[in-house]
């Protein structure tokens, strides 16, 4: 009997241009007034004009928040939904990355739900919004997040310095996702090599889950081979439309194969040294990602062969689960060190000064923690900061 799943329906639109489409989008939906959100990174890019162009040959009215921060601080989501409310909005467009994504999937649903962004975490529970949120679109400009398509955002308790998640399987996924890899080419190297490794972090983690099915793992699968074969490419040539679009696909797909699955232990880890770290999200979890696949070398051997393919790895006929396991681990850190990825000793942070640190930090995130196969002792994690603060 195969288990049982649910499946959210994002509305996507892909391919060059498809960006150009928001203002017959925010018509489909009934808009009133839009509110977009951005950072300024994205506006300086030149990204956000042509969407505003669309917008007004729409003719549909619309106000700007141009203050979105890094890893979506709850008072940045609290600000915008002020405005939101202020300005009487119904329709939100997103166009960024995962902050950017997060923040404006919160505070749509704070435009129209009493509170605030404390009143809905996974510390008190799921599905906790009462009422539906104004429309959501989003144009993602990065290749990672895949929040495009997630009834999940991550937001920053700056105050406790702590990553916190907020979830409604109904009400927060985005109606529409808009596609388009001509949004991606500006993407600086650092944040390119970052947000492909979290793709590649979405896809492993959610295929080695107990809870992965036969619909999430062919899609996660996919998406670690399209991130495996392209991201490089997208990180040399930042002009390559071609590695870019599949980046953009391989992001979208491992958010739509294991959404319902789930992150684990690389997301504990990574969203722990994140707050600790002021990192990018991405970063960490990239850091995490080959102690995923170390930590459930035994519990899920046949899934990591399975990844060594996708990989494209030559193993030795007969190689032993540790060998292939090994290949894999390999693999990754191969990839990570090709786009630059910097660690932590790159940023500052060393064995003496922080590894107490790094490991009570990740101890906090024991529900994400406890999301693995295999249990996760402070043991095996005093391992794993061992070595990421030596790599």
């Amino acid at each position: 009997m195969q288990k049982e799943f649910e499946f959210f329906i994002t509305k996507v639109y892909h391919g060059v241009g498809a960006a150009r489409k928001l203002g017959d989008i925010v018509k489909k939906v009934g808009a009133k007034k839009v509110m977009v959100f951005h950072g300024p990174n994205v506006k300086a890019a030149g990204l956000v004009d042509p969407c505003l162009k669309s917008l007004e040959e729409a003719g549909v009215p619309y106000v700007v928040y141009d203050k979105v921060e890094i890893e979506s601080p709850m008072h940045s989501i609290e600000e915008s939904a002020a405005l939101g409310r202020s300005e009487g909005v119904d329709t939100c467009v997103a166009i960024g990355g995962g902050s950017c994504m997060d923040t404006a999937k919160v505070a749509r649903m704070l435009i129209t739900n009493p509170g605030t962004c404390r009143d809905y975490t996974t510390n008190i529970g799921t599905e906790l919004y009462p009422n539906k949120g104004a429309h959501l679109i989003c144009i993602p400009t990065t290749s990672g997040t895949g929040s495009e398509v997630t009834f999940t955002a991550v937001m920053h308790d700056v105050e406790n310095q702590r990553k916190i998640s907020t979830r409604d399987r109904e009400k927060l996924v985005p109606d529409y996702a808009l596609l388009d890899p001509e949004m991606t080419v500006t993407l600086p190297k650092d944040m390119t090599g970052a947000t492909g490794l979290d793709a590649m972090a979405h896809a492993v983690e959610g295929y080695l889950k107990p809870e992965a099915h036969v619909y999430s793992d062919p899609l996660c699968l996919q998406s670690m081979k399209m991130v495996y074969e392209n991201l490089y490419n997208a990180w040399l040539h930042p002009d390559d439309l071609e590695a870019r679009d599949n980046m953009l696909l391989a992001s979208n797909i491992a958010m739509g194969g294991m959404a319902d699955v789930g992150v684990q232990i690389g997301h504990g880890i990574g969203q722990a040294l994140g707050a600790y770290t002021h990192a990018a999200h991405g970063v960490t979890c990239a850091w995490a990602l080959p102690y995923v696949v170390e930590h459930l070398c035994d519990t899920e051997a046949p899934k990591i062969r399975e990844i060594a393919k996708a990989f494209g790895l030559q193993l030795p006929e007969g190689a032993s689960n540790v060998e292939v396991k090994d290949a894999v681990v390999g693999a990754i850190k191969d990839l990570s060190a090709a786009v630059e990825l910097p660690m932590p000793r790159d940023l500052g942070f060393t064995m003496e000064k922080d590894y107490e640190n790094f490991v009570k930090f990740v101890m906090r995130e024991q529900r994400l923690l406890q999301m693995s196969a295999r249990p996760v002792t402070e043991e095996n994690v005093r391992a794993y900061m061992t070595d990421l603060l030596h790599r």
